[in-house]
């Protein structure tokens, strides 16, 4: 009788450790998969952010936002916030509009001997450019340009102005040699440029049209225009 009522006792003593432990395991699962869909904040490129800009730079000229995933869609390298430990880190390479920005976009130098050479004091931009706007072929890396911009102003006639006299082609695509034809996205125009107008390129590439425009001996004078009034020499 008392080894039954032992045995009996055991049964439940190990019913009760293995429901608990089913419980414990389920409510850690359920745990998991709340935590998963739980929102998180993490930074994303609001304007393209040119390649040498800082995080620092970028947050301050509103080229950074903030926008709200699932956790479980998160990478584990997307940054979160820019704080003192990264502020002044670079990008390595153009970041496009709507990219989450990574640690590994970002670091504390420039590696000099990457694909672009970027000259000592600028940084590099991608401009988007159809044919006609690139000059066709006739682009390559090593070409100097001018880039004018074809915009509408707010209640006023269409204009086209120089935004950049002169500047200097990178990479045309992925091709950053003179020769051979461009890889890659041939529309796509990589140019050096000081930090100041890359980020003119960029504000002048979401509000209008940019045109290239190969350059010699004589530069056009920045500023300088032309609206559908004064594309006849009459009016301004």
């Amino acid at each position: 009788m008392k080894s039954r009522r032992f045995t009996l006792i055991l049964a439940v003593l190990f019913a009760l450790i293995a429901g608990g432990s089913v419980y414990a395991f389920t409510a850690s699962v359920d745990q998991r998969a709340l935590l998963s869909k739980e929102p998180t904040e993490v930074l994303v490129a609001a304007l393209q952010i040119p390649a040498g800009v800082s995080l620092a730079s970028a947050q301050a000229e509103g080229m950074v936002k903030t926008e709200i995933f699932p956790a479980s869609t998160v990478p584990a390298e997307a940054l979160r916030s820019i704080d003192a430990n990264n502020q002044n880190l670079m990008a390595t390479a153009p970041i496009q509009p709507g990219s989450l920005l990574r640690s590994t976009d970002f670091a504390a130098t420039l590696n000099s001997s990457s694909a672009l050479n970027v000259p000592a004091g600028n940084v590099a931009v991608s401009v988007e450019l159809k044919d006609a706007q690139r000059l066709g072929t006739f682009l390559v890396a090593g070409s100097k340009i001018a880039l004018l911009d074809n915009y509408t102003p707010a209640k006023s006639l269409t204009q086209t102005r120089v935004l950049v006299p002169s500047v200097l082609v990178l990479a045309v695509g992925g091709t950053t040699t003179s020769t051979g034809a461009a890889s890659g996205n041939a529309n796509l125009v990589t140019v050096a440029v000081t930090p100041e107008d890359a980020l003119r390129i960029v504000q002048a590439q979401s509000t209008g049209a940019l045109w290239a425009v190969m350059v010699g001996d004589a530069l056009p004078a920045a500023g300088a225009g032309v609206s559908d009034s004064s594309l006849f020499g009459g009016g301004k």
